[in-house]
This record gives structure tokens, sequence and C-alpha cells, in this order.
């Protein structure tokens, strides 16, 4: 049971909505530099504008019934922070046209692959049915996501 643990885990899962803000903005400017692929970027903004408010919703239900809750594998928000500047520099190289459009995917390719490798399904454990159900929707959009960039990195081509 989470009771003392709580606000550690409320900060990480604030930390994680926050990077997922960050991961929007990032997706936001390339659809505001890419005239070819600007419908694909923007599709990809909104879903994690909707994983930010999943996140924020998980919060809600883990301060209202934090007992109901395990910790699992958490992780150090400042690990966060730190991959949140990294999206940060890579909007302004954007906005500077440094980054060139296959790199694009590329970057956010890799962003998708670490929001999986953070284990996002396991930092709490719950039978909480609505707690569960936003994780994995953000899970399986994640994947999904990750698909569809490399699928556009191989029509590409090399």
């Amino acid at each position: 049971m989470i009771q003392k643990s709580s606000p550690d885990l409320i900060r990480v899962l604030k930390t994680l909505a926050d990077f997922e803000l960050a991961a929007s903005e990032l997706y936001r400017t390339c659809s505001q530099v890419s005239d070819v692929d600007k419908e694909f970027w923007r599709d990809m903004q909104q879903a994690e504008v909707k994983h930010s408010r999943n996140i924020n919703r998980m919060t809600d239900i883990l301060s209202a019934k934090p007992g109901d809750y395990t910790p699992g594998h958490v992780f150090s928000p400042a690990a966060v922070q730190t991959t949140i500047s990294g999206i940060k520099a890579n909007i302004q190289r954007l906005v500077k046209r440094e980054i060139a459009r296959k790199n694009m995917f590329f970057i956010a390719r890799d962003l998708e692959q670490s929001m999986l490798e953070k284990n996002y399904a396991e930092i709490v454990r719950t039978n909480d049915p609505e707690f569960q159900s936003l994780m994995k929707e953000m899970v399986a959009d994640t994947v999904s996501h990750r698909n569809q960039l490399d699928k556009k990195i191989r029509e590409l081509g090399p």
C-alpha cells in the first residue's frame, strides 16, 4: 500500500505528465516545420496531450485512494527532467531548421522507444480498473506510435 510514498509517486506521475507535454510540443513543432507530414505530426501531438491528461487523471485516482496502490518500478524525476531538457533542445533545433525531415522521425521514434523502456505500466501496481485502462491505453498508443514512426523511416529509405 502507498501511504507514505504516495507524494513521491505523485511527483513522478506529474513529471511524466510534463514529459508527455514536452513530447507534444516537439510534435507540434514538427508539424509547423513540415509541410509534407503536417497531419501526421498533428495526430502525434494530440495523442501526447491525451497521455498527459491520462496521467493527470491517474494522479487524481491515486491521490483519492492511496491505499489501493503499491509502488512498482519507480524512477527518478531528475532523469525524466533531463530527457525533457533534451526534447526542448531538439525543439529549438527544429525551429532553426537544423534537423532534416528523416531525422525528425528518428528522434521521435527514439523518444517513443524511451517511453516504452520507462515501463509506465510497472510504475504502480493496482487493481483499479480505470487506472489500468488509462495505463494500457497509453502503452498501446506508444507502441503504435513507434511502429508508425518505423514505417515512415522505412518509407523514406536510406
